[in-house]
């Protein structure tokens, strides 16, 4: 197996700090961006009240907006949004340089994955996947549905986007770090994922980069979470 890094991105490695952190360090999805949500239903769509949602409908959103609010609390997102996530590339001129990781520490990433995972796989009812059925009824705000699909298509797409690596000629996207680092290191061990999460943790700089791009697209799937929470409570006051 060899891996390189993209040529259009190289010159960041030569940086002292790759830095993503920061409120404003943490990329933004275009359709993420929470102000635009908070805005009320339109004169038209608060005249049209849908008809209720299930008990078990109107569950699952308050159970994903209340999973969102335990994450707005993690010590993953204090430090992502407080601090800074990236690489320190330390060397001298006679020597290699070696590339170090810095961010959340392990104990909050791992627990703040365990949570997150909620809204990637599908089986607990609160997956973005799953709301999607939610979203789909036929009475619900036309604006609102184009909300939810809007921020799920930007998060998707930007998942199935390439990042800088590139192994045995394959750029890896987003959605492949995430998964690997998630099934492959983290929670609920996939054993194909583990041989290749085995394979990066041997690229040395390499692995270290892709750390910082994990801990980057972790921060970017939240960012989109949260504008969910935003559209969820919308949703339910429109059948309240």
């Amino acid at each position: 197996m060899s891996a390189t890094v993209s040529e259009d991105r190289r010159t960041r490695i030569t940086q002292q700090r790759h830095r993503q952190g920061g409120q404003s360090g943490v990329r933004k999805l275009v359709g993420c961006e929470p102000g635009n949500l908070a805005r009320p239903l339109s004169p038209s769509a608060n005249d049209y009240r849908m008809s209720a949602l299930s008990i078990d409908q109107t569950r699952r959103l308050r159970l994903f907006n209340d999973k969102a609010d335990e994450l707005d609390g993690s010590r993953f997102a204090r430090a992502l949004y407080d601090q800074q996530s990236g690489v320190i590339v330390q060397g001298d001129l006679t020597g290699p340089a070696e590339a170090v990781f810095v961010g959340p520490d392990d104990e909050a990433i791992r627990a703040f994955v365990l949570t997150i995972r909620l809204f990637q796989q599908n089986g607990d009812g609160i997956s973005i996947q799953e709301l999607a059925d939610i979203y789909a009824e036929p009475g619900v705000p036309q604006d609102v549905r184009v909300e939810f699909g809007r921020v799920r298509k930007a998060l998707n797409d930007r998942l199935d986007s390439n990042t800088m690596f590139v192994i045995d000629n394959v750029h890896l996207t987003r959605r492949r770090v995430l998964n690997t680092f998630l099934y492959g290191g983290l929670s609920h061990v996939n054993p194909n994922k583990r041989v290749v999460y085995e394979q990066w943790q041997t690229m040395g700089m390499a692995f270290a980069l892709m750390s910082n791009e994990f801990v980057v697209t972790l921060g970017e799937f939240f960012n989109c979470v949260r504008c969910i929470r935003h559209i969820n409570m919308r949703l339910l006051d429109a059948v309240s």
